[in-house]
């Protein structure tokens, strides 16, 4: 139960420190007490694990695949990431998917799988929170379990997007894990075990301090909201307060550790500039070109009213709670009321795909509307964490100061809204269902812990969950719409390519299809000398590790990053490889540098530089 209510008594409540030690036990017993249901809960990660790994392989992104396999090759072969290799989200990603290039298979299939394992170790974490919490933490454990269910039964996988390796899935570990951290550091606090406590005191901080480096935006807000609560407990004298200490300690190395490395390879400038200050020129011109401010004054204004009935439900509960323990019946009777209103909003009502930016997809002739109608949930809940969470914070503030809720239970509300918030500023300025996605697991477990403040049930039966019904819808329309994805008509991906292994369909949510890509790649094998420097002036960095390595000739393998002015590069006379929407621009540069066309088809052009061998180019053009 989230919201003890403080003890009655003349006696002060203690500060953090829990109920006290438990009764002596055999270290048999005491470990199977700790371990009691983690299987449930490593069963539903492995679940997880075993529906998402068929999508896997499917549609490669160019663009987006492309970027992450051109950092994670080249830091395999040893280049200093940023310094060498182009990385706008940081160097963790590009370190760690280095890392999973171990695997002996092809490297699009690699990154892939880590992307699955990571989402399995934050549904590992979801279904886990409720059996290793202090009695005060928000939620049970099947609320826990049930967000877990709800947040793999929306992604947008299903719903014909493919599963990007993207460095917002390394973030959401890192998010998901601090949290867990914490709360078992809070764990071990309360029952007086206070170097276990420590420990994950120093793990919390530590992945708070990773965080940024993933993902800027995601890990500064989470920072501070692991500060926020750090500094209450530090300056709230307790048990807890040299945890607290150990953890911004544990914040601090995190965040030196990568900063040293980042210097020690004579980075550190490049990463300032990749991956904080071209971002912010970015942001505004991203703002312009997707319409960021109308999307999100339209999805504000249309979704008004049911935010409004979250909202005062949420805040409704919380201050009610007290005055119906005893009442089973109320309890389940407003919740089951509002989770029927969100059922029939964002399922049973008439379709209204335009509430969502992916809206209905359209596959051949055949349209889905079941993907809006997901999406529409996806959404909802996304905003009603957004506006649910700071509410909550000012109404267990007020509560507390009150003395009508726990100290312990309030920092743990305002903690838990806090990370919910963190993981989702990155749906500014892109709005999509991949951002929301991304950014929601902690969410939907602060979501999913509300009904828990009525009373201390644990069983799903004497408590039930307003969005069970809900979840449970989104799971069986993802299953309709997953099997349709999967049973679309692919080729395999070109052999001796990092994509070997991928499946490739039709042109979906702009993902590349296996002949056109072969043809670019055996155009680049034709044309470009081994070893030969290459300046790759393209939007897809998958044509800059073509056949597995990297070839590109400075940091930026591709034409935007705030890469340097272009014509500075051509000083050493590299090759390069033009895409056709560049050409406008760079071919008249070339031209001027007397480089010369060696071979181009319809997507890409080669240029070979003054000096540079001659080829036969007849028999490419305008071949593909």
């Amino acid at each position: 139960p989230a919201a003890a209510v403080e003890s009655s008594s003349n006696e002060p409540a203690p500060e953090f420190d829990g109920p006290g030690p438990s009764p002596p036990a055999t270290g048999v017993r005491v470990a199977w007490r700790r371990a009691k249901g983690l299987p449930a809960s490593i069963a539903v990660s492995v679940a997880a694990l075993c529906v998402l790994l068929p999508f896997s392989r499917l549609d490669l992104d160019a663009h987006h695949d492309g970027v992450m396999l051109a950092a994670a090759i080249a830091v395999r072969e040893g280049h200093h990431v940023q310094g060498d290799v182009f990385a706008q989200y940081g160097p963790l990603t590009p370190w760690l998917q280095a890392l999973a290039l171990l695997v002996p298979i092809s490297p699009a299939l690699a990154l892939r799988l880590l992307n699955v394992v990571l989402i399995a170790l934050v549904v590992f974490v979801m279904s886990d929170l409720g059996r290793v919490k202090p009695e005060y933490w928000p939620g049970t454990r099947w609320s826990g379990m049930l967000a877990a269910v709800a947040w793999l039964g929306v992604a947008d996988v299903f719903g014909w997007v493919p599963m990007l390796p993207w460095s917002s899935t390394v973030a959401a570990a890192l998010s998901a894990s601090a949290v867990y951290c914490i709360v078992r550091a809070l764990r071990e606090c309360s029952v007086e075990r206070w170097r276990v406590a420590r420990r994950w005191s120093i793990a919390a901080g530590v992945l708070v301090g990773l965080t940024p480096f993933a993902r800027l935006n995601v890990g500064l807000a989470s920072l501070a909201t692991f500060l926020v609560m750090a500094t209450v407990l530090a300056v709230v004298r307790g048990p807890a307060t040299n945890c607290a200490r150990l953890g911004l300690a544990g914040v601090a190395a995190g965040i030196a550790s990568v900063l040293l490395v980042l210097t020690l390879t004579g980075s550190i400038g490049d990463w300032w500039h990749q991956s904080i200050a071209w971002p912010v020129q970015w942001q505004d011109s991203a703002t312009e070109l997707y319409d960021s401010g109308t999307r999100l004054e339209t999805t504000v204004r249309r979704l008004r009213t049911p935010l409004i009935v979250v909202g005062a439900f949420s805040i409704a509960w919380l201050l009610v709670a007290q005055l119906t323990r005893g009442r089973r019946w109320i309890r389940r009777s407003v919740g089951l009321g509002f989770g029927a209103y969100v059922l029939w909003y964002c399922y049973l009502r008439p379709a209204q795909p335009e509430l969502t930016f992916s809206g209905r997809i359209a596959v051949g002739n055949t349209w889905i509307p079941e993907i809006a109608e997901n999406f529409n949930y996806l959404t909802l809940v996304s905003w009603s964490v957004i506006v649910v969470a700071p509410l909550f914070a000012v109404t267990c503030l007020a509560l507390m100061a009150a003395r009508r809720l726990d100290r312990r239970a309030a920092l743990s509300w305002i903690v838990l809204g806090g990370f919910s918030v963190a993981g989702l500023v990155q749906i500014w300025p892109v709005s999509d269902t991949r951002h929301y996605w991304w950014g929601l697991p902690i969410g939907l477990m602060f979501l999913f812990a509300i009904p828990s403040i009525a009373g201390r049930d644990a069983s799903l039966a004497h408590q039930p969950n307003p969005y069970l019904l809900v979840t449970l819808m989104s799971v069986v329309i993802s299953a309709l719409t997953g099997q349709g994805y999967l049973a679309a008509t692919r080729q395999a991906a070109p052999t001796g390519s990092p994509a070997e292994g991928m499946l490739m369909g039709p042109n979906i949510m702009g993902t590349a299809t296996a002949r056109p890509l072969a043809l670019d790649f055996e155009l680049l094998r034709a044309t470009l000398p081994p070893g030969r420097r290459t300046i790759f002036y393209v939007n897809d960095g998958i044509y800059s590790v073509f056949d597995g390595h990297y070839h590109s000739a400075d940091a930026y393998f591709v034409h935007w990053g705030g890469a340097p002015e272009f014509e500075g590069r051509l000083d050493d006379l590299p090759y390069v490889v033009v895409d056709r929407n560049q050409l406008p621009v760079i071919e008249p540069v070339l031209d001027a540098h007397r480089y010369r066309l060696v071979r181009r088809n319809l997507r890409i052009s080669v240029y070979a530089p003054p000096g540079a061998s001659s080829h036969d180019a007849s028999a490419w053009h305008d071949r593909g």
